[in-house]
């Protein structure tokens, strides 16, 4: 499968959008839920791997340099 290159929709957040996107209890959390998927057959280990590892380092990073990776690196400005 491939992501599209055009953002369909433009979506505001929170200011606690990053907080929650972090600490031990959601890491948990996410690491439970590829697991599952990776249990499944939904993707193989090495693409569990890819995965998992750079969303669990960025679960424990402070908040504001999570919210850098979300608004600079992860997330694309929305063509008016």
């Amino acid at each position: 499968s491939q992501n599209l290159d055009e953002v369909l929709l433009a979506v505001r957040v929170s200011p606690d959008f990053y907080g929650r996107r972090g600490g031990l209890g959601y890491l948990r959390h996410m690491m439970r839920f590829k697991r599952e998927q990776l249990r499944c057959g939904y993707f193989s280990l090495g693409e569990f791997v890819v995965s998992a590892v750079p969303h669990a380092v960025v679960c424990v990073l402070p908040n504001k340099v999570r919210a850098f990776i979300y608004k600079k690196l992860l997330r694309k400005k929305a063509r008016a």
